[in-house]
């Protein structure tokens, strides 16, 4: 009989495991243990158990705060462009390219012993300025699409690993039977699109794992159910059109105090597509809270729950390979910058001390069964 928590909820295998590498590292609070060697990093916790932990994160951090650049040296295994790689990022005008940015970002990764991951190839929220007027009919893909692809695909493609070659391309909206979200390409290929994109990036990186990405699938809400099951669908689908579908990401934008996390869906969704053959990562996860009245300790362990009630699910699967925080420190976060500048929910503060949050995903590394290899 599993020993039980002050509620009467029986403690999991995971939680017995990992309450020893909690207890071990609850004194250490800041980048500097991890430096010193006295806390191992995440990417060595995640190693060790054949997994891989990144971050997201943009050139211009790196370049203008060494103490950010040092923690995310020491902290990762890998690294998502943030921005710098985006299509309105890399070619901001129809006729030039502006890689310096992703060229810093490359090269820090290089010098540090990190590896890549492409984000995205195809995103309707990316799109450059141009992109309306030059892409006006189907003819328009070799014209428009191949020289990007092609240009990101040579200039970095010996570094990428991963590549998230659709974002967000499926938006399933009760009355229409098409689930693919309406923006240009999809106007112009339909579904089809997908097939496209896909064999493009194939052919130009053909030993990148090739990424599907996508969000609102944890919680327990008939909206999330109905992003899960059409998902499940197109991922079939595309298997059986033999798609180059490797893989599918998790951003993983949860919320704190908000939905219930549908714990034992999401275990069954994920076995689901792991059964389909794809391989599946974290590949953004942060959370968002929804109250800033309780003390920021309080705030700060609500977040750390919610993590590792998603990551105690997610790493029992193991298809799972890695996991990714879009972002490291509240200083460089889309929730503090973009959503409210409240929010708290990365694994370090402004200030890189380690928050709650880190231990949490510590301790779901932890405690997740081993893989036979990092990937």
């Amino acid at each position: 009989m599993l020993p039980e928590m002050s509620g009467g909820r029986p403690l999991s295998r995971r939680q017995i495991v990992a309450g020893a590498a909690a207890l071990a590292g609850r004194a250490i609070t800041s980048p500097r243990a991890v430096a010193e060697g006295r806390q191992p990093s995440l990417a060595a916790l995640a190693a060790q158990k054949g997994l891989f932990y990144g971050t997201a994160t943009q050139a211009r951090y790196l370049d203008g705060d060494p103490r950010f650049a040092e923690l995310v040296a020491r902290e990762c295994a890998c690294l998502t462009p943030e921005w710098d790689m985006k299509w309105r990022a890399i070619q901001p005008t129809r006729d030039a390219f502006a890689p310096e940015g992703m060229d810093r970002l490359a090269k820090f990764s290089s010098a540090h012993g990190l590896w890549l991951r492409g984000c995205p190839l195809f995103w309707h929220e990316s799109l450059p300025d141009w992109f309306g007027a030059a892409m006006r009919t189907p003819a328009d893909w070799e014209r428009v699409v191949l020289p990007y692809a092609r240009y990101l695909a040579e200039r970095y493609g010996a570094q990428l690993r991963h590549w998230d070659v659709v974002n967000e391309g499926l938006d399933p909206q009760e009355g229409r039977d098409d689930p693919a979200r309406v923006w240009r390409l999809t106007e112009l290929y339909g579904d089809d699109f997908f097939r496209r994109a896909f064999e493009l990036a194939r052919r130009l990186a053909p030993q990148t794992t090739l990424f599907y990405n996508d969000y609102g699938l944890e919680y327990d809400t008939a909206w999330h159910e109905r992003r899960r099951v059409v998902l499940l669908r197109a991922l079939e689908r595309w298997r059986r059109q033999d798609v180059p579908v490797d893989a599918l990401g998790l951003q993983a934008h949860l919320t704190a105090g908000g939905e219930k996390l549908a714990q034992e869906r999401l275990r069954a969704f994920l076995a689901e597509v792991a059964a389909i053959g794809l391989e599946i990562v974290v590949t953004e996860l942060d959370v968002a809270e929804t109250r800033f009245d309780a003390p920021v300790a309080k705030r700060d362990e609500a977040v750390a729950d919610e993590t590792e009630r998603f990551l105690d699910v997610v790493l029992d699967q193991p298809a799972v390979a890695g996991v990714l925080t879009w972002g490291l420190s509240d200083r460089y976060s889309w929730l503090e910058n973009t959503v409210d500048p409240r929010n708290r929910g990365l694994p370090y503060d402004r200030d890189y001390r380690e928050k709650p949050m880190r231990r949490a995903i510590a301790r779901a590394i932890s405690g997740a069964p081993p893989r036979r290899a990092a990937k």
